[in-house]
């Protein structure tokens, strides 16, 4: 549900907002910032779940890191990227008003208009990232549940009268 509106944002961002915007604008430092942040944690936990280390101290580390960064770091960044794209369409529009907009007539009688997109872009992150955050903390939810859930065996399966402290 969540990988296909976030996988189309973050190349939108890659290949149109990024080569397009203007230098110096710090909401786009920030937003890598927080891909960077986030992605590092997120793949680095999937690779030691590969390895079968999910369990072990380092594991927990970073699921802990990867369930938890998403917090703070995914609200500054969608803040960030519609701010990217908001001044990436306005100096798009002073300076490339054509770059990848089709305008008519042409053979297939078709129009697009890539700054009003970008515009349009900015509000359907307010429709968007709920949905998306609603499904990050249920995720998380799922992650610490099952942190909880291996560690009560442990109590539950001592004898009665003597409980693992």
């Amino acid at each position: 549900m969540a990988l296909i509106p976030q996988t189309l944002g973050r190349s939108f961002f890659a290949f149109v907002t990024l080569p397009l915007s203007k230098d110096g604008h710090p909401q786009t430092f920030i937003c890598l910032l927080m891909f960077c942040i986030v992605e590092s944690f997120r793949y680095s936990f999937y690779f030691l779940k590969q390895m079968g280390l999910e369990d072990s101290k380092i594991g927990r580390l970073f699921g802990l890191i990867r369930y938890n960064s998403f917090l703070l770091c995914y609200p500054i960044g969608a803040f960030s990227e519609c701010l990217a794209l908001f001044y990436t369409a306005r100096h798009m529009s002073k300076e490339f008003p054509d770059k990848y907009s089709i305008r008519m007539p042409n053979r297939f009688n078709f129009a697009f208009d890539m700054n009003l997109f970008m515009y349009v872009m900015i509000p359907l992150y307010g429709v968007v990232f709920p949905r998306i955050y609603a499904y990050l903390l249920k995720q998380r939810k799922a992650y610490m549940q099952s942190l909880r859930e291996k560690r009560q065996p442990q109590n539950a399966a001592a004898p009665e009268g003597k409980k693992n402290d």
